[in-house]
């Protein structure tokens, strides 16, 4: 059957689902000099795609209007200063983008982290086809981006319109989709993207590509789930003060007598829940 949409409700940009893959691994691997700068230098951000990354709001409309400067701007806003990169191919597919990426990140300079938005083309041409092929493909970039040192992160597939008559089946739904690349990419981090683009007015006419509406508000709600995904160790520090003050508090008796005293590690855990914020 056709996928539908409607069977999931629109999630605020605010509330995007978040997942900090396997995050224990990720915060134990050796600091990179590339991850050390990006405390005290602005984050080198390369955003690697088709032509949703490029910007295209048509079929014949050339590179118009990429999310990127958005995202660049939207980042300041959450403490982050960063200059991101948009290099975006039209109908490139996740099975051949592995030259391409290569070929950036060799000619490009030394980027920080990489985010990939990939595989629709794989999917919209050949909706009956497995994915595992598309998802392996994601894995080998994101395995590249890792192997260089860069923090890598998937995101999902938004809500598509040219998804709703596919004629998608199975493991083909949209949200199924999501689910393992969050679960197979291999990524350091993954962003659902789910919900960013309710509007009408954010597709163009061909139901493929965002209008210059849609990759400005695209651009906007990717900020803050990147910004904790490129910064994390940043949040663990803040979440540690904030547990510490509230210990503090309850042992001045600043609580209530019957209220029990929060632990920091609960208070870790609760602030570092990357699904919801």
């Amino acid at each position: 059957s056709a996928l539908c949409l409607s069977q999931r409700a629109p999630v605020p940009p605010s509330v995007a689902r978040v997942l900090f893959h396997s995050f224990p691994t990720a915060l134990a691997r050796p600091t990179s000099p590339s991850r050390r700068r990006m405390a005290s230098k602005p984050v080198r951000l390369l955003a690697f795609g088709d032509s949703l990354t490029a910007g295209w709001t048509s079929f014949s409309s050339g590179p118009k209007s990429p999310y990127a400067p958005h995202l660049e701007r939207a980042l300041t806003a959450h403490s982050v200063a960063a200059h991101v990169t948009a290099v975006g191919e039209a109908g490139l597919s996740a099975s051949r983008a592995l030259p391409s990426l290569r070929r950036e990140l060799a000619h490009r300079g030394d980027f920080d982290a990489c985010l990939i938005l990939l595989g629709a083309n794989d999917v919209l041409s050949a909706p009956t086809k497995p994915i595992d092929g598309m998802l392996e493909a994601l894995r080998a970039l994101h395995v590249e981006c890792r192997s260089r040192g860069l923090r890598s992160i998937a995101v999902g597939f938004p809500d598509h319109p040219a998804f709703a008559a596919s004629g998608l089946r199975g493991s083909g739904a949209l949200a199924a989709i999501n689910d393992r690349i969050r679960d197979e990419a291999d990524a350091d981090g993954f962003i659902d993207p789910h919900g960013m683009l309710p509007r009408a007015a954010h597709w163009s006419a061909d139901r493929v590509h965002m209008t210059a509406e849609g990759y400005r508000t695209f651009g906007g709600a990717l900020a803050a789930p990147v910004a904790r995904l490129l910064l994390p160790e940043r949040r663990t520090e803040r979440a540690g003060r904030r547990a510490g003050e509230r210990v503090l508090r309850s042992r001045e008796g600043k609580q209530g007598a019957d209220e029990p005293v929060q632990r920091g590690d609960q208070a870790s855990d609760q602030d570092l829940d990357f699904y919801g914020f």
